[in-house]
């Protein structure tokens, strides 16, 4: 049996109740070639553990480890994968279909290229839309801005030994992770569009990790390990500075303007249900190939128009019409 082209990799710690999301996402990835790998960090909830044990029934692949932390979790998953290229995944997130399709077909023509990553829907506690924007070395040296669900090239991540998974880099070993591509040599590539879905959530870990000592010991390790790269000398002036820039990006960077967006984009969806429950098909089908042709339409007007903030509303109208035509296919 062909090894499969691409790992999917998805480690849990007692978030079961969003993990069956997330497979569902990958599933609908159709055509292509993948494995998924799902491991149990340490999980002690009884919902994630009944998840997890009828997962393994129904045949998906689960590894478990004692909790060890996301990082230990994904490189025990990509240790047992068999593919050139892997996607991290968080369970509590979801990625579109043209991720792994699009990942795979820039991977296989660029091969100096080491990682692959896009722009994010925001849901969850709070929605909108997160805009990662073009490799920047400089950026990269202060702050994580690339998100971890990026599709990566295998032989890249085994040439920095995995993720770090020391304690001062605990949830942000994918920024120690890129720092260490980047220093190997490996190109990254920007897709300019939104390719997966970050929840967001008031307990998140990612959250903690802002408070000022927890900051700052990230800091002195990233700095000093990497100071060939980010030249950066851990001084209280430059964990000030860091902190000033961070927030500055954070207000350009991930733009909280989508929830009224999202609002009107799901309109038409709960009008068409409407229509088909109460028995009128035709009129429903007859308003689905509308929406359709019409979302496509108007977002390759605003292309057109060159605009970083139209561009983000393109992609957002394009997702109507790429629904529906992912249901056409399944339905044929």
């Amino acid at each position: 049996m062909k090894n499969p082209k691409i790992s999917i990799v998805i480690p849990v710690h007692n978030d079961g109740r969003f993990l069956k999301d997330a497979i569902r996402s990958v599933e609908r990835c159709d055509g292509m070639n993948y494995e998924m790998i799902i491991v149990n960090d340490g999980s002690d909830d009884r919902e994630t553990l009944d998840i997890l044990r009828s997962l393994k029934k129904k045949g998906y692949k689960v590894i478990t480890q004692k909790n060890k932390g996301p990082g230990s979790a994904r490189n025990l998953g990509i240790a047992h994968s068999k593919s050139e290229y892997f996607l991290p995944l968080d369970a509590d997130d979801k990625i579109t279909p043209d991720y792994i399709r699009q990942g795979i077909e820039i991977l296989d023509k660029n091969p100096d290229v080491g990682v692959v990553y896009g722009d994010r829907f925001l849901f969850g506690d709070k929605n909108g839309i997160g805009i990662t924007g073009a490799f920047d070395r400089s950026r990269l040296s202060i702050e994580t801005y690339i998100g971890i669900c990026a599709v990566v090239r295998r032989e890249a991540f085994d040439e920095c030994g995995g993720y770090d998974t020391s304690p001062p880099v605990r949830d942000s070993e994918d920024w120690e992770l890129w720092l260490n591509i980047a220093k190997k040599g490996w190109r990254f590539f920007y897709i300019p569009r939104l390719l997966y879905y970050c929840r967001l959530r008031k307990d998140s870990l990612s959250k903690t990790t802002f408070n000022t000592p927890q900051k700052k010991s990230l800091l002195r390790y990233i700095w000093k390990k990497h100071a060939d790269f980010c030249k950066i000398p851990f001084t209280e002036s430059n964990f000030r500075m860091h902190m000033d820039r961070h927030y500055r990006n954070k207000k350009k960077g991930d733009v909280q303007y989508a929830p009224e967006l999202f609002m009107i984009l799901s309109a038409p969806f709960k009008i068409i249900s409407l229509l088909a429950s109460v028995g009128h098909k035709d009129l429903a089908e007859r308003a689905l190939f509308f929406v359709k042709s019409k979302s496509f339409a108007y977002a390759g007007d605003l292309r057109r128009r060159k605009s970083p903030f139209l561009r983000i509303i393109a992609d957002a109208l394009e997702m109507p019409g790429r629904t529906i035509e992912n249901f056409e296919r399944k339905s044929k």
